[in-house]
C-alpha cells in the first residue's frame, strides 16, 4: 500500500530509502531488485548514516525508531482512520504525506512486488490460484467454498501459509459468553479452553480435491509470488497474497466480507472484488454489527452472510473461464 508513495516522490525527484519490517521475516524478498528506492533494509542498522528530512511510517508501527538518522526528521505518522480522521484507502493515506513532501507526488494508482524469478513448469496461464486462507487471527475474512471451487477447475494450484487456515480462532460463541468473557478468548488459558465447549466450529473444513496442487507452507513469499506470477489468475481472501497478485498484475478476484474494499483495495484494472453488498457491510470499522470483527473469535451475529452467502457459481461467473482461458 505504501508503494503507489514511493514511487510518486521518486517520481517528483526524492531520494527514498525503505525499511521492511513485515509480518515475515522474508518480507523483504519482495522488494529486492526494485530500483525505485536507493536503499531497501530489514534493520535499521543497514540504514546509511545520512539524516532525513522526512520519516513516514506505517499506522501498523507502534513508536518510531531509535536511531540518530531520524532525530532531526518531520515524523509523518499514517493512521488507520485516514485523514483528519477520514477512512481514506490506504494507498491514499501515504500518497497524501509523499504530496506534502512535495507537491510534484502525482496520484499513481499501481503497487510494486518482485518475485524470487523462480520457474515452476507445472504452473501455466492455464492455472487457477486460490488464497483461501488469510491471518489467523482474522478467520472471518475467509470465504467457505473453496474446495468446492477448486473442484470446478482440471488446473488448480493453492498458496500460502501454514498458519493461514489455522482453526484456532475460528469459533462462534453465544452471547453471553462473548458479554462476559469475549477478551479471554484469545488467550491460552484454561477459561478459554473450557469455554470451546460451548463454540461452533466456523469454515474448518478444507479438504481439496487430490488432483489440486498443494503449496501451502511449503515456499517462501518470493517463490509464491514467482508462482503467482506464472498462473492465469488468483482467487482469494482480503489478505496478503490477494494484494501480491494485483500488484504482480495477474488477474485477481478478491472475496471481500467484513473488510472495507475502498480501504484494502488500489483502483487497478486487473484486480476485481467479488462481493455480496449486504446491509452490513463492511462491519471492520463498526456498522450494524460493531462487534462483529474481532481478532480472536467470529463475534457475527449472522454467521457470516456477508461471505457464506456468496455462491461458487457467483465467483465461476466472475471469472468467465469458458473458451481459450483466463480473462
Amino acid at each position: 500500500m505504501a508503494t503507489p508513495a514511493v514511487i510518486a516522490l521518486v517520481d517528483a525527484g526524492e531520494t527514498v530509502d525503505l525499511l521492511v519490517d513485515g509480518d515475515f521475516e522474508d518480507s523483504i524478498e519482495l522488494f529486492k531488485g526494485w530500483p525505485i528506492p536507493r536503499f531497501i533494509v530489514n534493520s535499521e542498522n543497514g540504514l546509511p548514516d545520512d539524516n532525513y528530512d522526512f520519516y513516514l511510517i506505517s499506522w501498523l508501527v507502534k513508536k518510531p525508531l531509535d536511531i540518530g538518522q531520524i532525530q532531526e526528521s518531520i515524523v509523518l505518522s499514517t493512521s488507520y482512520f485516514g485523514v483528519d480522521g477520514r477512512r481514506f484507502p490506504e494507498y491514499e493515506m501515504y500518497l497524501h504525506f509523499a504530496r506534502a513532501i512535495n507537491r510534484a507526488s502525482e496520484q499513481i494508482s499501481k503497487t510494486y512486488c518482485g518475485t524470487s524469478g523462480r520457474e515452476f513448469p507445472e504452473i501455466t496461464k492455464k492455472t487457477l490460484v486460490l488464497y483461501p486462507g488469510c491471518q489467523e487471527r482474522y478467520p472471518i475474512k475467509r470465504w467457505d467454498k473453496f474446495p468446492e471451487l477448486a473442484s470446478r477447475y482440471d488446473d488448480v494450484a493453492i498458496v500460502g501459509s501454514g498458519m493461514d487456515l489455522s482453526s484456532r480462532y475460528s469459533y462462534t460463541y453465544p452471547e453471553w459468553i462473548k458479554k462476559h468473557f469475549g477478551p479471554r478468548l484469545g488467550r491460552n488459558g484454561r477459561i478459554a479452553r473450557l469455554l470451546k465447549v460451548f463454540a461452533s466450529p466456523y469454515n474448518h473444513s478444507a479438504t481439496f480435491p487430490i488432483h489440486v496442487k498443494n503449496y501451502i507452507g511449503k515456499l517462501t513469499l518470493a517463490d509464491t509470488a514467482a508462482l503467482i506470477s506464472q498462473s492465469g489468475a488468483l482467487v482469494g481472501n482480503d489478505g496478503g497474497l490477494s494484494h501480491v497478485a494485483a500488484a504482480l498484475g495477474v488477474p485477481t478476484y478478491v472475496l471481500f466480507g467484513p473488510t472495507d474494499v475502498d480501504k484494502n483495495t488500489v483502483p487497478m484494472r486487473n484486480l476485481h472484488v467479488v462481493r455480496a453488498g449486504i446491509a452490513c457491510q463492511p462491519c471492520e470499522f463498526g456498522g450494524i454489527y460493531p462487534e462483529s470483527f474481532t481478532s480472536h473469535y467470529i463475534g457475527c451475529p449472522i454467521k457470516v452472510s456477508c461471505l457464506t452467502s456468496i455462491t461458487c457459481d457467483d465467483v465461476v461467473q466472475r471469472l468467465d473461464l469458458l473458451g481459450s482461458g483466463y480473462p
